[in-house]
């Protein structure tokens, strides 16, 4: 099974508001509402990909509960921790003129005692050849990354870590199977800039040889992307496409490849499939999920090369 962890959700709010000024009234074209958080996006991209996934975390309020209708409504599983803390709301402004999405991101943050019980839940199941998704924003919610990686990857579960700052460090040498860094994030690890593909490569080949990480995915917007492992180094250009949001993209690259890897793909395969899916839901409003039938029409569009 496959299990994505998000401890601090969200609710997405996206406008279209054309023509954005700051400072200035704007008009709001359409709004809509999606569950949001990097790991449930994984799980909304996984059941579009037509692969199920248990969503997990912690919710709260009203917010809370309608992310948890919704995802029952998509016929997604949901295990979550009930707080008392109100899950956070972000906006998502979207300018049709200039296809810029600005975010305007609450910080929200966990509760001690939901973070333990949420830890106990997931000890609970976890077994041998399980995929376990951890998504998000770890520094500043009070939890040791390190000690929690290590103690699921023991579980046998293959743990896939997207995170930034010392949770993503501390996931590198805690028992992380694969790592999905941008490039940005791939810098601050390893103290060396990542401004082409060739360093997106030597970084993420620094990183397998001095960790037990197995894989590294580095994204890079809409230039690609970067595969690395024991036996691979790959670079796919992105498919063309029109930019819609680049809200949730990171997030869909990252369940293609865990969609791949499950049903037992190549490395090569998954990292198509996971550049397809980014691609797709960069040109999907807001953080809605990629349709499936547009990322299996990108698939042939995304052109590998070993490095």
């Amino acid at each position: 099974m496959i299990y994505t962890l998000t401890l601090n959700p969200a609710l997405d709010k996206t406008l279209t508001v054309p023509s954005f000024a700051a400072g200035k009234v704007n008009r709001v074209l359409s709004a809509r509402l999606d569950p949001g958080g990097k790991g449930i996006n994984v799980s909304k991209t996984l059941k579009e990909l037509g692969a199920d996934s248990v969503a997990m975390g912690i919710l709260g309020g009203s917010a809370g509960e309608y992310i948890l209708k919704a995802l029952s409504d998509m016929g997604i599983k949901g295990d979550f921790v009930p707080s008392q803390r109100p899950t956070r709301t972000n906006i998502k402004l979207f300018d049709p003129v200039t296809r810029v999405t600005t975010d305007i991101n609450e910080a929200g943050g966990i509760d001690p005692e939901d973070f333990a019980l949420l830890k106990s839940r997931l000890k609970s199941v976890l077994k041998d050849g399980d995929i376990c998704v951890i998504s998000g924003r770890l520094d500043g919610l009070n939890v040791d990354a390190g000690a929690w990686i290590s103690e699921i990857s023991l579980s046998g579960a293959e743990v896939f870590l997207d995170t930034q700052g010392k949770a993503l460090k501390a996931g590198v040498y805690s028992g992380a199977y694969m790592i999905k860094p941008n490039a940005e994030e791939m810098a601050e690890l390893t103290g060396r800039a990542v401004d082409t593909f060739d360093d997106a490569a030597a970084r993420a080949k620094e990183v397998l040889d001095v960790s037990p990480v197995q894989a590294v995915l580095v994204s890079m917007g809409r230039e690609g992307a970067v595969y690395a492992d024991g036996e691979n180094v790959l670079y796919a250009e992105s498919p063309h496409i029109q930019a819609a949001s680049s809200v949730g993209a990171g997030d869909s690259m990252l369940a293609g490849f865990v969609c791949g890897r499950s049903g037992g793909m190549s490395a090569e395969e998954c990292f198509r499939l996971s550049v397809a899916c980014g691609a797709a839901a960069a040109g999907t409003q807001g953080s809605a999920s990629p349709d499936k039938e547009t990322v299996y029409s990108l698939l042939s569009q995304v052109k590998i090369r070993r490095i």
